[in-house]
Protein backbone atom coordinates (compact mmCIF):
# COMPACT_ATOMS: atom_id res chain seq x y z
CA UNK A 1 0.00 0.00 0.00
CA UNK A 2 1.51 3.32 -1.09
CA UNK A 3 1.20 6.13 1.44
CA UNK A 4 1.69 9.85 1.05
CA UNK A 5 0.85 13.03 2.95
CA UNK A 6 -1.46 15.59 1.43
CA UNK A 7 -2.31 19.17 2.31
CA UNK A 8 -5.74 20.81 2.11
CA UNK A 9 -5.26 21.72 -1.55
CA UNK A 10 -4.39 18.16 -2.47
CA UNK A 11 -0.63 18.78 -2.91
CA UNK A 12 1.95 16.36 -1.52
CA UNK A 13 3.38 18.03 1.59
CA UNK A 14 6.56 15.99 1.53
CA UNK A 15 6.35 15.64 5.31
CA UNK A 16 5.55 11.94 5.37
CA UNK A 17 6.87 9.73 2.62
CA UNK A 18 5.52 6.27 1.93
CA UNK A 19 8.43 4.46 3.54
CA UNK A 20 8.36 6.76 6.55
CA UNK A 21 4.65 6.17 7.08
CA UNK A 22 5.23 2.45 6.84
CA UNK A 23 7.70 2.77 9.70
CA UNK A 24 5.03 4.58 11.67
CA UNK A 25 6.79 7.91 12.27
CA UNK A 26 3.72 10.12 12.41
CA UNK A 27 3.82 13.83 13.26
CA UNK A 28 2.50 14.47 16.76
CA UNK A 29 -0.23 16.96 15.63
CA UNK A 30 -1.65 14.25 13.37
CA UNK A 31 -1.64 11.64 16.14
CA UNK A 32 -3.13 14.09 18.64
CA UNK A 33 -5.70 15.36 16.16
CA UNK A 34 -6.83 11.89 15.19
CA UNK A 35 -7.29 10.94 18.84
CA UNK A 36 -9.22 14.15 19.47
CA UNK A 37 -11.95 13.03 17.08
CA UNK A 38 -13.02 10.44 19.62
CA UNK A 39 -13.73 13.15 22.18
CA UNK A 40 -16.62 14.38 20.04
CA UNK A 41 -18.14 11.03 19.14
CA UNK A 42 -17.61 9.46 22.56
CA UNK A 43 -19.12 12.41 24.42
CA UNK A 44 -22.20 11.79 22.27
CA UNK A 45 -22.01 8.05 22.91
CA UNK A 46 -21.52 8.50 26.66
CA UNK A 47 -24.39 10.87 27.27
CA UNK A 48 -26.66 8.67 25.15
CA UNK A 49 -25.67 5.37 26.73
CA UNK A 50 -25.64 6.75 30.29
CA UNK A 51 -28.70 8.98 30.26
CA UNK A 52 -31.05 8.08 27.41
CA UNK A 53 -32.68 5.13 29.18
CA UNK A 54 -33.29 7.19 32.31
CA UNK A 55 -34.53 10.10 30.17
CA UNK A 56 -36.98 7.92 28.31
CA UNK A 57 -38.26 6.21 31.47
CA UNK A 58 -38.34 9.06 33.99
CA UNK A 59 -38.87 12.13 31.76
CA UNK A 60 -40.68 11.00 28.61
CA UNK A 61 -42.63 8.37 30.57
CA UNK A 62 -41.87 5.25 28.53
CA UNK A 63 -41.90 1.88 30.33
CA UNK A 64 -38.38 0.53 30.97
CA UNK A 65 -38.74 -2.58 28.79
CA UNK A 66 -40.26 -0.60 25.90
CA UNK A 67 -37.59 2.10 26.19
CA UNK A 68 -34.82 -0.50 25.99
CA UNK A 69 -36.46 -2.07 22.96
CA UNK A 70 -36.73 1.32 21.21
CA UNK A 71 -33.06 2.02 21.78
CA UNK A 72 -32.02 -1.37 20.44
CA UNK A 73 -34.39 -1.24 17.45
CA UNK A 74 -33.04 2.11 16.24
CA UNK A 75 -29.49 0.76 16.31
CA UNK A 76 -30.41 -2.10 13.97
CA UNK A 77 -30.34 0.67 11.39
CA UNK A 78 -26.54 0.64 11.79
CA UNK A 79 -26.30 -3.00 10.80
CA UNK A 80 -27.27 -1.96 7.27
CA UNK A 81 -25.79 1.54 7.20
CA UNK A 82 -22.23 1.18 8.53
CA UNK A 83 -20.72 -1.16 5.88
CA UNK A 84 -22.22 1.01 3.13
CA UNK A 85 -20.80 4.14 4.73
CA UNK A 86 -17.42 2.42 4.88
CA UNK A 87 -17.60 1.45 1.23
CA UNK A 88 -18.68 4.99 0.33
CA UNK A 89 -15.59 6.41 2.03
CA UNK A 90 -13.39 3.73 0.40
CA UNK A 91 -14.41 5.08 -3.00
CA UNK A 92 -14.45 8.80 -2.18
CA UNK A 93 -11.96 11.01 -4.03
CA UNK A 94 -11.44 14.55 -2.76
CA UNK A 95 -8.69 17.07 -2.06
CA UNK A 96 -9.14 16.15 1.62
CA UNK A 97 -8.57 12.45 1.03
CA UNK A 98 -11.09 9.61 1.27
CA UNK A 99 -12.03 9.92 4.95
CA UNK A 100 -11.73 13.51 6.16
CA UNK A 101 -14.77 15.01 4.36
CA UNK A 102 -16.91 12.75 6.53
CA UNK A 103 -15.23 14.05 9.68
CA UNK A 104 -16.52 17.52 8.87
CA UNK A 105 -20.05 16.54 7.84
CA UNK A 106 -20.40 13.95 10.57
CA UNK A 107 -19.14 16.36 13.21
CA UNK A 108 -21.91 18.85 12.45
CA UNK A 109 -24.51 16.09 12.55
CA UNK A 110 -23.15 14.66 15.82
CA UNK A 111 -23.43 18.11 17.39
CA UNK A 112 -27.12 18.29 16.48
CA UNK A 113 -27.97 14.81 17.81
CA UNK A 114 -28.00 15.47 21.60
CA UNK A 115 -30.29 18.46 21.11
CA UNK A 116 -32.77 16.35 19.16
CA UNK A 117 -32.67 13.58 21.77
CA UNK A 118 -32.58 15.41 25.10
CA UNK A 119 -34.52 18.55 24.18
CA UNK A 120 -37.61 16.74 22.92
CA UNK A 121 -40.72 18.95 22.62
CA UNK A 122 -42.63 18.75 25.90
CA UNK A 123 -45.95 18.99 24.05
CA UNK A 124 -45.44 15.49 22.64
CA UNK A 125 -46.88 12.68 24.73
CA UNK A 126 -47.72 9.00 24.37
CA UNK A 127 -47.29 7.53 20.90
CA UNK A 128 -46.22 10.88 19.42
CA UNK A 129 -43.40 11.19 21.97
CA UNK A 130 -42.19 7.65 21.27
CA UNK A 131 -42.29 8.26 17.49
CA UNK A 132 -40.25 11.44 17.94
CA UNK A 133 -37.67 9.64 20.06
CA UNK A 134 -37.36 6.88 17.46
CA UNK A 135 -36.60 9.48 14.78
CA UNK A 136 -34.14 11.33 17.03
CA UNK A 137 -32.28 8.10 17.84
CA UNK A 138 -32.17 7.15 14.15
CA UNK A 139 -30.57 10.51 13.41
CA UNK A 140 -28.09 9.89 16.21
CA UNK A 141 -27.17 6.55 14.60
CA UNK A 142 -26.69 8.17 11.19
CA UNK A 143 -24.61 11.01 12.65
CA UNK A 144 -22.28 8.73 14.57
CA UNK A 145 -21.84 6.48 11.54
CA UNK A 146 -21.05 9.37 9.20
CA UNK A 147 -18.13 10.45 11.37
CA UNK A 148 -16.94 7.28 13.03
CA UNK A 149 -16.72 4.73 10.22
CA UNK A 150 -14.35 6.78 7.99
CA UNK A 151 -12.51 7.97 11.11
CA UNK A 152 -11.81 4.43 12.32
CA UNK A 153 -10.61 3.42 8.85
CA UNK A 154 -7.89 6.09 8.86
CA UNK A 155 -5.22 4.29 10.99
CA UNK A 156 -4.60 1.52 8.45
CA UNK A 157 -3.56 4.24 5.97
CA UNK A 158 -1.66 6.32 8.51
CA UNK A 159 0.90 3.67 9.49
CA UNK A 160 1.73 0.04 8.74
CA UNK A 161 3.68 -0.46 11.96
CA UNK A 162 1.86 -2.68 14.50
CA UNK A 163 3.37 -0.98 17.54
CA UNK A 164 2.79 2.52 16.17
CA UNK A 165 -0.87 1.64 15.70
CA UNK A 166 -1.05 0.69 19.36
CA UNK A 167 0.54 4.05 20.19
CA UNK A 168 -1.92 5.83 17.90
CA UNK A 169 -4.87 4.12 19.55
CA UNK A 170 -3.55 5.05 22.99
CA UNK A 171 -4.54 8.62 22.09
CA UNK A 172 -8.04 7.37 21.45
CA UNK A 173 -8.01 5.86 24.95
CA UNK A 174 -7.00 9.24 26.37
CA UNK A 175 -9.86 10.73 24.37
CA UNK A 176 -12.15 8.02 25.72
CA UNK A 177 -11.22 9.01 29.25
CA UNK A 178 -11.73 12.73 28.59
CA UNK A 179 -15.05 12.03 26.89
CA UNK A 180 -16.02 9.92 29.88
CA UNK A 181 -15.49 12.85 32.21
CA UNK A 182 -17.42 15.22 29.96
CA UNK A 183 -20.23 12.89 28.95
CA UNK A 184 -20.38 10.63 31.99
CA UNK A 185 -19.59 13.03 34.85
CA UNK A 186 -20.18 16.57 33.66
CA UNK A 187 -23.39 15.86 31.75
CA UNK A 188 -25.33 14.31 34.69
CA UNK A 189 -24.07 17.10 36.96
CA UNK A 190 -25.27 19.69 34.45
CA UNK A 191 -28.70 18.05 34.38
CA UNK A 192 -28.91 18.36 38.14
CA UNK A 193 -27.37 21.85 38.26
CA UNK A 194 -29.94 23.22 35.84
CA UNK A 195 -32.84 21.88 37.86
CA UNK A 196 -33.26 18.35 36.55
CA UNK A 197 -36.34 17.38 34.56
CA UNK A 198 -36.79 18.46 30.95
CA UNK A 199 -35.06 21.82 31.39
CA UNK A 200 -31.99 20.24 32.96
CA UNK A 201 -31.64 17.66 30.19
CA UNK A 202 -32.20 20.25 27.45
CA UNK A 203 -29.60 22.69 28.80
CA UNK A 204 -27.10 19.86 29.17
CA UNK A 205 -27.74 18.88 25.54
CA UNK A 206 -26.93 22.36 24.20
CA UNK A 207 -23.68 22.52 26.15
CA UNK A 208 -22.62 19.04 25.04
CA UNK A 209 -23.46 19.96 21.45
CA UNK A 210 -20.91 22.79 21.52
CA UNK A 211 -18.23 20.48 22.94
CA UNK A 212 -18.87 17.84 20.27
CA UNK A 213 -18.71 20.36 17.44
CA UNK A 214 -15.43 21.83 18.69
CA UNK A 215 -13.74 18.42 19.08
CA UNK A 216 -14.84 17.10 15.69
CA UNK A 217 -13.79 20.24 13.83
CA UNK A 218 -10.40 20.27 15.59
CA UNK A 219 -9.84 16.65 14.55
CA UNK A 220 -10.72 17.50 10.95
CA UNK A 221 -8.25 20.39 10.93
CA UNK A 222 -5.32 18.71 12.70
CA UNK A 223 -5.40 15.61 10.48
CA UNK A 224 -5.00 17.67 7.31
CA UNK A 225 -1.44 16.32 6.84
CA UNK A 226 -2.26 12.73 7.78
CA UNK A 227 -0.86 10.03 5.46
CA UNK A 228 -3.47 8.67 3.06
CA UNK A 229 -3.63 5.99 0.37
CA UNK A 230 -2.08 7.29 -2.84
CA UNK A 231 -4.87 5.94 -5.03
CA UNK A 232 -8.10 4.33 -3.82
CA UNK A 233 -8.00 0.64 -4.60
CA UNK A 234 -11.29 -0.17 -3.01
CA UNK A 235 -13.24 -3.30 -3.79
CA UNK A 236 -15.87 -2.62 -6.46
CA UNK A 237 -17.73 -5.87 -5.89
CA UNK A 238 -21.25 -5.86 -4.39
CA UNK A 239 -21.32 -4.90 -0.71
CA UNK A 240 -22.70 -8.21 0.50
CA UNK A 241 -19.90 -9.99 -1.37
CA UNK A 242 -17.40 -7.80 0.47
CA UNK A 243 -19.03 -8.73 3.76
CA UNK A 244 -18.65 -12.41 2.84
CA UNK A 245 -14.95 -11.79 2.29
CA UNK A 246 -14.75 -10.32 5.78
CA UNK A 247 -16.21 -13.50 7.23
CA UNK A 248 -13.18 -15.41 5.93
CA UNK A 249 -10.82 -13.20 7.94
CA UNK A 250 -10.54 -15.35 11.10
CA UNK A 251 -8.68 -12.79 13.28
CA UNK A 252 -11.29 -10.19 12.32
CA UNK A 253 -14.10 -12.59 13.26
CA UNK A 254 -12.46 -13.37 16.59
CA UNK A 255 -12.15 -9.66 17.30
CA UNK A 256 -15.77 -8.98 16.32
CA UNK A 257 -17.04 -11.78 18.56
CA UNK A 258 -14.98 -10.46 21.45
CA UNK A 259 -16.28 -6.92 20.86
CA UNK A 260 -19.88 -8.08 20.90
CA UNK A 261 -19.49 -9.52 24.40
CA UNK A 262 -17.18 -6.79 25.69
CA UNK A 263 -19.23 -3.83 24.52
CA UNK A 264 -22.61 -5.32 25.40
CA UNK A 265 -21.33 -6.11 28.89
CA UNK A 266 -20.02 -2.63 29.50
CA UNK A 267 -23.20 -1.27 27.91
CA UNK A 268 -25.33 -3.11 30.45
CA UNK A 269 -23.23 -1.73 33.28
CA UNK A 270 -23.21 1.78 31.83
CA UNK A 271 -26.98 1.86 31.42
CA UNK A 272 -27.46 0.56 34.98
CA UNK A 273 -25.05 3.06 36.53
CA UNK A 274 -27.55 5.90 36.96
CA UNK A 275 -30.03 3.51 38.57
CA UNK A 276 -27.29 2.03 40.77
CA UNK A 277 -26.35 5.47 42.07
CA UNK A 278 -29.86 6.75 42.73
CA UNK A 279 -31.54 3.52 43.87
CA UNK A 280 -28.95 1.10 45.29
CA UNK A 281 -26.57 3.69 46.74
CA UNK A 282 -29.47 6.09 47.39
CA UNK A 283 -27.37 9.07 46.32
CA UNK A 284 -27.99 12.01 43.93
CA UNK A 285 -27.32 11.59 40.21
CA UNK A 286 -24.25 13.84 40.52
CA UNK A 287 -22.49 10.92 42.28
CA UNK A 288 -21.94 9.54 38.78
CA UNK A 289 -19.02 11.93 38.67
CA UNK A 290 -17.16 9.78 41.26
CA UNK A 291 -17.58 6.77 38.97
CA UNK A 292 -16.38 8.61 35.90
CA UNK A 293 -13.53 10.61 37.41
CA UNK A 294 -12.14 7.55 39.17
CA UNK A 295 -12.34 5.48 35.99
CA UNK A 296 -10.81 8.29 33.94
CA UNK A 297 -7.79 8.65 36.20
CA UNK A 298 -7.25 4.90 36.14
CA UNK A 299 -7.64 4.65 32.37
CA UNK A 300 -5.35 7.55 31.51
CA UNK A 301 -2.73 6.76 34.11
CA UNK A 302 -2.42 3.13 33.04
CA UNK A 303 -1.89 3.62 29.32
CA UNK A 304 1.89 3.84 29.52
CA UNK A 305 1.95 0.53 31.39
CA UNK A 306 -0.44 -1.21 28.98
CA UNK A 307 1.60 0.01 26.01
CA UNK A 308 4.71 -1.62 27.50
CA UNK A 309 2.84 -4.84 28.29
CA UNK A 310 1.37 -5.00 24.78
CA UNK A 311 4.80 -4.47 23.22
CA UNK A 312 6.38 -7.14 25.45
CA UNK A 313 3.64 -9.80 25.43
CA UNK A 314 1.46 -8.89 22.45
CA UNK A 315 -2.06 -7.46 22.32
CA UNK A 316 -3.78 -10.81 22.86
CA UNK A 317 -2.08 -11.63 26.16
CA UNK A 318 -2.46 -8.03 27.29
CA UNK A 319 -6.21 -8.29 26.66
CA UNK A 320 -6.52 -11.52 28.64
CA UNK A 321 -4.61 -10.13 31.62
CA UNK A 322 -6.81 -7.02 31.66
CA UNK A 323 -9.98 -9.11 31.42
CA UNK A 324 -9.11 -11.36 34.38
CA UNK A 325 -8.62 -8.43 36.74
CA UNK A 326 -11.59 -6.49 35.32
CA UNK A 327 -13.92 -9.38 36.12
CA UNK A 328 -12.78 -9.51 39.74
CA UNK A 329 -13.24 -5.78 40.23
CA UNK A 330 -16.64 -5.48 38.55
CA UNK A 331 -18.03 -8.28 40.72
CA UNK A 332 -17.08 -6.25 43.80
CA UNK A 333 -20.07 -3.97 43.13
CA UNK A 334 -22.14 -6.76 44.68
CA UNK A 335 -20.70 -5.65 48.03
CA UNK A 336 -21.78 -2.01 47.62
CA UNK A 337 -24.83 -0.49 49.29
CA UNK A 338 -26.24 2.76 50.72
CA UNK A 339 -23.36 2.96 53.19
CA UNK A 340 -20.84 3.18 50.33
CA UNK A 341 -18.52 6.20 50.63
CA UNK A 342 -17.40 8.47 47.83
CA UNK A 343 -13.83 7.20 48.22
CA UNK A 344 -14.91 3.56 47.91
CA UNK A 345 -16.89 4.34 44.76
CA UNK A 346 -13.97 6.23 43.25
CA UNK A 347 -11.46 3.47 44.11
CA UNK A 348 -13.58 0.74 42.51
CA UNK A 349 -14.08 2.94 39.46
CA UNK A 350 -10.32 3.64 39.34
CA UNK A 351 -9.55 -0.08 39.24
CA UNK A 352 -12.14 -0.61 36.51
CA UNK A 353 -10.57 2.26 34.58
CA UNK A 354 -7.12 0.68 34.83
CA UNK A 355 -8.17 -2.75 33.59
CA UNK A 356 -10.84 -1.43 31.25
CA UNK A 357 -8.14 0.75 29.71
CA UNK A 358 -6.16 -2.37 28.87
CA UNK A 359 -9.21 -3.97 27.28
CA UNK A 360 -10.02 -0.90 25.22
CA UNK A 361 -6.48 -0.26 24.05
CA UNK A 362 -5.79 -3.80 22.87
CA UNK A 363 -9.19 -4.49 21.32
CA UNK A 364 -9.11 -1.22 19.35
CA UNK A 365 -5.47 -1.54 18.31
CA UNK A 366 -6.20 -5.02 16.93
CA UNK A 367 -8.58 -3.55 14.32
CA UNK A 368 -6.03 -2.03 11.88
CA UNK A 369 -3.95 -5.20 12.18
CA UNK A 370 -6.93 -7.26 10.99
CA UNK A 371 -7.52 -4.75 8.17
CA UNK A 372 -3.89 -5.05 7.08
CA UNK A 373 -4.28 -8.85 7.24
CA UNK A 374 -7.31 -8.58 4.93
CA UNK A 375 -5.28 -6.56 2.42
CA UNK A 376 -2.50 -9.15 2.52
CA UNK A 377 -5.03 -11.96 1.97
CA UNK A 378 -6.96 -10.39 -0.90
CA UNK A 379 -4.73 -7.65 -2.31
CA UNK A 380 -7.75 -5.30 -2.23
CA UNK A 381 -8.48 -2.35 0.06
CA UNK A 382 -11.95 -2.47 1.55
CA UNK A 383 -10.98 -1.39 5.04
CA UNK A 384 -13.93 1.02 5.09
CA UNK A 385 -16.36 -1.88 4.72
CA UNK A 386 -14.67 -3.89 7.48
CA UNK A 387 -14.51 -0.80 9.68
CA UNK A 388 -18.22 -0.36 9.02
CA UNK A 389 -18.81 -3.89 10.25
CA UNK A 390 -16.63 -3.16 13.30
CA UNK A 391 -18.54 -0.01 14.21
CA UNK A 392 -21.84 -1.79 13.58
CA UNK A 393 -20.79 -4.47 16.04
CA UNK A 394 -19.47 -1.90 18.52
CA UNK A 395 -22.56 0.28 18.61
CA UNK A 396 -25.00 -2.54 18.04
CA UNK A 397 -23.54 -4.37 21.02
CA UNK A 398 -23.68 -1.16 23.04
CA UNK A 399 -27.36 -0.78 22.17
CA UNK A 400 -27.92 -4.44 22.96
CA UNK A 401 -26.42 -3.80 26.39
CA UNK A 402 -28.80 -0.90 27.01
CA UNK A 403 -31.73 -2.99 25.78
CA UNK A 404 -30.79 -5.91 28.03
CA UNK A 405 -30.53 -3.53 30.98
CA UNK A 406 -33.98 -2.18 30.24
CA UNK A 407 -35.47 -5.66 29.88
CA UNK A 408 -33.82 -6.91 33.09
CA UNK A 409 -35.01 -3.84 35.01
CA UNK A 410 -38.49 -4.28 33.61
CA UNK A 411 -38.54 -7.98 34.50
CA UNK A 412 -37.35 -7.08 37.99
CA UNK A 413 -40.29 -4.75 38.48
CA UNK A 414 -38.49 -1.40 38.36
CA UNK A 415 -40.99 1.48 38.27
CA UNK A 416 -39.87 4.82 36.85
CA UNK A 417 -40.16 7.89 39.07
CA UNK A 418 -40.08 6.01 42.40
CA UNK A 419 -37.31 6.47 44.95
CA UNK A 420 -35.16 3.74 46.50
CA UNK A 421 -37.52 3.08 49.40
CA UNK A 422 -40.43 2.44 47.03
CA UNK A 423 -38.67 0.01 44.69
CA UNK A 424 -39.18 -3.73 45.22
CA UNK A 425 -36.43 -6.12 46.32
CA UNK A 426 -36.54 -7.75 42.90
CA UNK A 427 -35.95 -4.37 41.24
CA UNK A 428 -32.88 -3.81 43.45
CA UNK A 429 -31.61 -7.30 42.55
CA UNK A 430 -32.09 -6.53 38.87
CA UNK A 431 -29.90 -3.42 39.20
CA UNK A 432 -27.15 -5.45 40.92
CA UNK A 433 -27.39 -8.03 38.16
CA UNK A 434 -26.89 -5.37 35.49
CA UNK A 435 -24.13 -3.57 37.35
CA UNK A 436 -21.94 -6.53 38.31
CA UNK A 437 -22.90 -10.04 37.24
CA UNK A 438 -23.82 -9.58 33.58
CA UNK A 439 -20.78 -7.40 32.75
CA UNK A 440 -18.48 -9.99 34.39
CA UNK A 441 -19.99 -12.84 32.37
CA UNK A 442 -19.75 -10.81 29.17
CA UNK A 443 -16.05 -10.01 29.65
CA UNK A 444 -15.37 -13.70 30.38
CA UNK A 445 -17.03 -14.67 27.07
CA UNK A 446 -15.07 -11.91 25.32
CA UNK A 447 -11.83 -13.44 26.61
CA UNK A 448 -12.84 -16.83 25.25
CA UNK A 449 -13.33 -15.27 21.81
CA UNK A 450 -10.04 -13.34 21.81
CA UNK A 451 -8.21 -16.57 22.66
CA UNK A 452 -8.58 -17.46 18.96
CA UNK A 453 -7.02 -14.19 17.75
CA UNK A 454 -3.64 -15.18 16.29
CA UNK A 455 -2.11 -12.16 14.56
CA UNK A 456 1.36 -11.02 15.72
CA UNK A 457 1.91 -7.73 17.53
Amino acid sequence: MTIKAVAEDGRDTGKVEGSLAAKGKLPFPVVFGWGLGSVGTLVLLNITNTLVLKYLVDIVGVAAAIAGTIIAATRIFDAFLDPFMGSFSDNTVSRWGRRRPFLLAGGVMCAAAPILIFAAPSALTGTAAMAYMVMALLFYALSYTTFNVPYMAMPVEMTQNHHERTYLFSFRIYATAIAGVIGGAMAPSLVEYFGGGRDGFATMAYIMSAVILAACFASFYLTRNAPVSDVPVADKSPKFTQIRYALRNKPFLALMTAKIFLVSGTGIGGAAMAFFVTIVLDKPLSWLSFFVIGATIGMMGSQVVWLKIARALGKRKCFLISAAFYIMVVLSWLLAGPEETQIAVALRAFALGVFGGGLLLTSQAMLPDTLQHELELTGVQHEGVLTGIYTTVERGASALGVAIAGLVLGAGGYVGGLDSAQQSASAISAIYLCMAVLPAVAVLLSSAAIWKYDLPG
